[in-house]
């Protein structure tokens, strides 16, 4: 049986028990650190162009996370494949919640340029009108 290692702090797993964390300490701090990638603030906290930058950092810690996921042995090769998982789906789930928001701000940051609905409604794939009633009730920075 090859030795086993804790994805967070890289010790090795001990026990006879198919356990991904070696402590209980590591695998709350790996559940704190995914949740964080999930939970994003309000994206008009200053101006648009500083939000576009701050998700767009976000956007590739997150990329970063799922790429360390899919690379780890735990897809496909591993008995507890099913279970592990499960990470994988949160980590896709975090990252398309990032996706959103930086498309929401991005529309903000657009409007805010000027751009018409119709505009935004065919860069998105979409109608104007579903441009607008999905992104008109969200506010615009303090400054304009």
């Amino acid at each position: 049986m090859t030795e086993r290692f804790c994805p967070r702090c890289d010790r090795p797993i001990s026990g006879t028990r198919r356990r991904r964390y070696c402590s209980v300490a590591c695998r709350q701090a790996a559940y704190r650190a995914r949740q964080r990638l999930v939970r994003t603030p309000n994206p008009l906290v200053g101006e648009p162009r500083d939000a576009l930058s701050e998700y767009a950092n976000r956007l590739a810690l997150a990329a970063t996370a799922l790429t360390s996921y899919l690379e780890q042995d735990w897809i496909g090769g591993s008995p507890d494949a099913r279970r592990q998982g499960t990470a994988v789906t949160a980590a896709v789930v975090g990252f398309r919640r990032l996706v959103d928001d930086l498309v929401a701000v991005a529309v903000i940051y657009d409007r805010e340029a000027g751009a018409q609905w119709d505009d935004l409604g065919a860069a998105l794939g979409v109608t104007a009108e579903s441009v607008r009633a999905r992104y008109r009730q969200i506010p615009r920075s303090p400054a304009s």
